[in-house]
């Protein structure tokens, strides 16, 4: 193999694929040549097709070792429940639990040019949700906020053209905000607002198959950390703050299709759990502030993600 100004060219034998600038171009057989749309096809059932194109020398830091992955994502997350206040507000009710959208951005980089170590940063957000419940007397509005990041080092145990399965760890933050303000007869009843901050170590495995240009690409992620739980109510000047140990568990899916060497197309789905939060639906009370008692539930958000993924 000789390496240029643009990447590497492999000289063909029987059998063999003819790469030119990072790609194959044809492939050399005892009748000859045969087409490059040939060519490709047998380069993405090749060993190299894992990692888009061979490996390079380590003088080149960021040729095939970087990557990007931007997903838009449509997802349902746990609204927070009401608890009832007799004549005002009547209980079951759950505020912010529609479909919301969102985004979630993956940059990462390989140490090797075999792409058996690396890391990446995952950051996620989704839309702001408002809802309002109107029952004659009350007028509730509601607010949610949620975001999310991952910092992870990958360690390739299985690697080769059609497998492949990684070891991943590192750190894990989630926040989740929301607001609660009920209003009866135009005046303030209770504003109660709430923030929940995890922060952990998450250790997990991502398993990728490839058929062709497909590729199937499963993970599964647990962090273990600390919850902190601000609650705040402004109409009583009460301030409420408490710590839990908390899990936070990630499952996904998701399917790829090679739409060109260095550019994939992605669909999948993800379902992520956190077990310990404080939602402002589950401090609504009427009894004096000295009584009350702060109370945690979990939290789930899951749906659809779309996307596209770049290797530079």
């Amino acid at each position: 193999m000789l390496y240029g100004g643009e990447g590497p060219t492999m000289f063909a034998g029987e059998g063999e694929v003819v790469y030119e600038d990072g790609g194959p171009t044809m492939m050399g057989g005892p009748g000859g040549f045969v087409s490059p749309r040939r060519a490709m096809e047998d380069y993405w059932n090749s060993p190299a097709s894992d990692r888009g194109y061979p490996c390079y020398p380590v003088w080149f830091p960021f040729r095939d070792r970087l990557y990007l992955r931007g997903e838009y994502l449509v997802w349902w997350a746990k609204g927070s429940t009401l608890a009832p206040w007799p004549d005002l507000v009547d209980g079951g009710i759950r505020m912010n639990n529609g479909t919301r959208s969102g985004a979630r951005f993956t940059l990462g980089y390989w140490f090797d040019p075999c792409h058996s170590r690396g890391i990446e940063v995952t950051y996620l957000s989704l839309n702001t949700r408002t809802d309002q419940y109107l029952n004659g007397i009350a007028t509730l509005d509601a607010r949610s906020d949620f975001h999310g990041l991952e910092v992870l080092f990958r360690k390739a145990m299985i690697a080769n053209g059609c497998n492949r399965f990684d070891v991943v760890l590192g750190y894990r933050n989630l926040y989740l905000e929301d607001d609660l303000q009920i209003n009866a007869q135009a005046a303030p009843v209770d504003q109660i607002h709430t923030t929940n901050r995890f922060n952990g170590f998450e250790l997990g495995f991502v398993g990728r198959t490839r058929r062709c240009r497909w590729t199937l690409e499963t993970q599964m992620k647990l962090a273990l950390g600390n919850t902190n739980s601000a609650i705040r109510r402004d109409v009583f000047s009460v301030d409420d703050n408490l710590d839990n140990f908390a899990m936070v568990s990630e499952l996904g899916a998701t399917l790829g299709y090679d739409v060109a060497p260095r550019l994939r197309a992605t669909v999948g789905y993800t379902f992520l759990y956190w077990s310990v939060v404080a939602r402002p639906g589950d401090q609504l009370t009427f009894l004096p502030p000295a009584q009350t008692v702060p109370v945690t539930t979990d939290y789930w958000a899951q749906g659809l993600n779309f996307g596209l993924e770049w290797q530079f």
